[in-house]
């Protein structure tokens, strides 16, 4: 019997994983763009992606 090291399901994910990344990628450049448009001021740009960081770091910390 041989047995399947990656199954199809691995692959589905693995798949939804990389376009799910590509998509953050595409968009975090035009998000500050967008901010500015709508007349968010550099500080609070800056205050907002401060929190955005922390978040992060307390949430990786916290999940592993």
């Amino acid at each position: 019997m041989k047995t399947k090291i990656i199954t199809r399901t691995l692959w589905i994910l693995s798949i939804i994983s990389l376009f799910t990344d590509t998509a953050i990628e595409m968009l975090y450049p035009i998000m500050l763009i967008y901010l500015k448009t709508i007349r968010f001021s550099i500080v609070l740009i800056g205050v907002l992606e401060g929190f955005a960081e922390a978040l992060a770091g307390l949430s990786k910390e916290y999940f592993g």
